[in-house]
């Protein structure tokens, strides 16, 4: 099997978003062999990459799908020469990445901003990070780590609204927010919807309702 993670970090159905939204710095692919456990076989090969700060989910998982093949491939040829030893998992540092849900849209402010540019970038195509601006559910499709806003500004505030984006305080530091998907409409830059809908600093960008769970 070729598994999306450097084993045994990342085990399940959701190793690339995990690895995003949890900040790690690196990951990559893993050929293992299939037992009964979850993703639990000894390992025959595993190559890393490091996760670069543009990227998201569906990035990342381009390239390790590149890497996965190439590495198989590798990995077959060396097997069919009896050139490999199989090497169990650390137990004790298995961590697991369960499946994406929809109530994970759900961004909370009062959190670092490094934590919320990594859901964003780790929640795509699906379900995606997502707020209330001006009484629109808009999800965020591209983000970064922003400037560190103006002291005492609450977690959720606009600091600035340009074509360069929004910026949001967080509970330490800000995100900007350079592409967003407004529902019913197609992905754009953050300048065309303020076209669209003014946004004023100092105003709240709300989370979405507990209840939210829309695609």
């Amino acid at each position: 099997n070729v598994h999306a993670s450097l084993l045994p970090r990342w085990r399940g159905a959701a190793p690339i978003h995990r690895a995003v939204m949890a900040g790690d710095v690196t990951t990559g692919v893993t050929i293992m062999r299939v037992v009964l456990a979850l993703d639990a076989g000894p390992m025959l090969a595993a190559t890393p990459t490091r996760i670069k700060a543009g990227d998201t989910s569906q990035t990342l998982d381009a390239r390790l799908a590149v890497m996965g093949a190439e590495l198989l491939m590798t990995t077959m040829t060396r097997l069919d020469a009896g050139l490999i030893a199989e090497m169990p998992q650390d137990e004790s540092k298995v961590t697991y990445a369960p499946r994406l849900e929809r109530r994970e849209s759900r961004i909370d402010w009062c959190r670092p901003a490094a934590a919320v540019d990594g859901q964003i970038r780790g929640l795509q195509p699906w379900p995606l990070a997502a707020a209330m601006i001006e009484g629109k559910r808009v999800a965020f499709l591209q983000s970064s780590v922003a400037e560190t806003p103006p002291p005492a500004t609450p977690p959720g505030t606009v600091v600035s609204a340009s074509a360069e984006g929004l910026v949001v305080a967080c509970a330490s530091g800000a995100v900007r927010i350079s592409q967003v998907l407004p529902e019913g409409r197609r992905p754009m830059a953050f300048g065309a919807f303020l076209n669209g809908t003014p946004v004023a600093v100092g105003a709240a960008v709300l989370p979405l309702p507990k209840s939210d769970a829309r695609e």
